[in-house]
């Protein structure tokens, strides 16, 4: 008969892993019964393993600086004839002016005389196809923050 290893119980854990219940994985997808392992609040159950991952990851967040995203409060016009290149100006608040960038869709478009309140942007026609219908407007800037969105309606 052989022996079976246990690996490192905490006291009263009545969850331990014996050795033949891990798989290995690649260090960047570790098993949940490694983590388990390695939890010191795993006796706690569910709700001990979901703070301890919680405190972990926060404590990952505090690490990065994090920065205000802009603010959009409106756009100017805020309705365009669809199909045809349009010029727009979207004021706000917190605009990096070395930095930011209009971002319609999934596209991002370098405005023209940026100023922490202001941008102005040339819309391509592409971006704006469809009349009777809206497109939202953000801001996005290096940090990779992002504002919130206006409505930009097609006519």
């Amino acid at each position: 008969m052989s022996a079976e290893t246990v690996a490192n119980p905490i006291a009263g854990d009545e969850m331990a892993v014996s050795s033949r219940d891990l798989a290995v994985e690649p260090l960047s997808n570790p098993s949940l019964a490694n983590l388990m392992l390695t939890c010191p609040r795993t006796w706690q159950g569910d709700t001990g393993m979901m703070e301890w991952c919680t405190s972990l990851y926060n404590g990952g967040v505090g690490s990065v600086p994090q920065t205000t995203p802009p603010t959009l409060t409106k756009v100017t016009p805020n309705h365009v004839k669809a199909g045809a290149n349009a010029t727009v100006t979207l004021t706000g608040t917190g605009f990096d002016v070395a930095t930011a960038k209009v971002l319609i869709i999934a596209t991002q478009i370098t405005p023209t005389s940026p100023t922490t309140t202001s941008l102005t942007a040339l819309i391509p026609a592409a971006s704006i196809p469809t009349s009777g219908s809206l497109v939202q407007l953000s801001v996005v800037q290096l940090s990779g923050v992002i504002s919130n969105a206006v409505n930009l309606y097609l006519d």
